[in-house]
């Protein structure tokens, strides 16, 4: 198109002539957990990251129900509050092993951020502890605790880091020996500059290095120093009487942290609330950063037409240095076969279908149109669909492209 922003709606992606049977197809399909065994699963959960797969494709992150320890309110009798086994799963013997315990508010964030260093043999596990504190006879003040353990996968260890306090969020960069993280000891800290100071941290030692970045590291490119980073807004401070200031939005930046300089603001219609909700995710060669965005739209209702935030995903181009397309209706949930694709949920009335998408070569292929896409990484992909018993199952497959040139062109 003559447009740098090439926009597909998702009605084009269905019926995209690349989506036939010369396409790109799943193979190898896998059950993951036993017929019966529901414990997985998390009701009214329409949205991906339900499960992770690790780097190296031999693990899955995911969730154990457990019986409710207390009732949520103590005025309706019979309501609980779920929490939940964060597990790591061997895909190949079905052998899982017990992380973390967490809030059921808590436990998404294991899921829905990758915690992996790139190998897939060692696991960032911030651990969550709430103290409380009476501060008089009827008023009890909660703190958050934040401790930062690193997980072994082969021996199941996890080894105590002196990263802690009120907050502590990390990251692998992409070498997998050094963090790029915040860590602050109150919980609101550095909220007036604009965000928590980002630092880097080599192993073993973890010594901390301030950059001059403000926010929350994300997503880290696979073949570059470069981090996409969440600039949360300002807080705004005003006196008594004066008039309430233009609301702050947030922002996402790329940012080289080994320059320690900003690269770009990442644009968007409006900003996305699934900023906040996971992480942007790059193709395997590190070029297309693929990113929550939003727009203003209309939708026909029985009662008329109706306004609404649509979800999109848009693409940038870290070469280039610009936005090149962004998708209607869809989120990107990982890498896929080839180093220019990526996989991505549809987001339509139901929520259902998975789709991959080529930046590179702007092509799109619909590769299931009835299930609930989780997660994908390095040609593996992970998704939700009933089973023949009627329940909700999960399964593991394979993505292999296409061998013929009506395909991809890729192998």
């Amino acid at each position: 198109m003559s447009s740098p922003t090439r926009r597909f709606a998702l009605w084009a992606l269905l019926l995209a002539p690349a989506a036939l049977a010369d396409g790109p197809r799943l193979v190898d399909e896998k059950r993951i957990f036993p017929e019966g065994d529901q414990s997985w699963y998390k009701e009214r959960t329409l949205w991906p990251w339900m499960m992770r797969l690790s780097p190296d494709g031999k693990h899955l992150v995911c969730l154990k129900r457990l019986a409710a320890a207390q009732p949520a309110n103590a005025n309706r009798p019979g309501s609980s509050r779920s929490s939940w086994q964060i597990r790591l799963r061997e895909l190949a013997t079905g052998k899982d092993t017990v992380l973390l315990e967490a809030r059921s508010a808590w436990e998404k964030v294991y899921r829905r951020f990758d915690l992996f260093d790139p190998s897939g043999k060692t696991l960032l596990m911030p651990k969550l502890t709430q103290i409380k504190k009476p501060e008089t006879a009827k008023m009890t003040v909660v703190e958050q605790r934040m401790e930062l353990l690193l997980y072994d996968v082969a021996s199941g260890k996890a080894t105590r880091t002196p990263l802690a306090g009120a907050k502590v969020w990390a990251k692998f960069d992409r070498t997998g020996r050094r963090l790029i993280l915040n860590r602050v000891d109150r919980s609101e800290e550095g909220m007036d500059e604009g965000g928590p100071i980002i630092y880097t941290a080599t192993l073993p030692k973890l010594e901390l290095e301030a950059l001059r970045a403000r926010g929350f590291p994300y997503s880290v490119c696979p073949t570059a120093d470069v981090v996409n980073v969440l600039v949360p807004p300002k807080r705004i401070l005003r006196r008594p009487g004066e008039p309430r200031p233009k609301r702050m939005e947030p922002k996402l930046i790329l940012y080289d942290f080994a320059a320690d300089k900003q690269l770009a603001e990442l644009p968007s219609d409006k900003p996305s609330s699934q900023w906040h909700d996971w992480e942007s995710q790059w193709t395997a060669d590190g070029r297309y950063l693929y990113y929550p965005g939003a727009k203003d739209d209309t939708v026909q209702t029985p009662e008329g037409p109706r306004r609404q935030t649509a979800t999109l995903s848009c693409i940038w181009d870290r070469i280039a240095g610009k936005r090149i397309a962004t998708i209607d209706n869809a989120v990107a949930v990982g890498p896929g076969p080839t180093p220019t694709t990526m996989v991505l949920g549809s987001l339509g009335p139901e929520r259902k279908g998975m789709i991959l998408h080529d930046a590179g070569g702007g092509k799109s292929w619909t590769l299931d149109p009835n299930v609930r896409v989780q997660h994908a990484l390095g040609g593996a992909v992970v998704y939700i669909k009933p089973a023949p018993d009627g329940k909700q199952a999960a399964y593991v497959a394979r993505i292999v492209m296409a061998t013929d040139a009506k395909g991809s062109g890729r192998k």
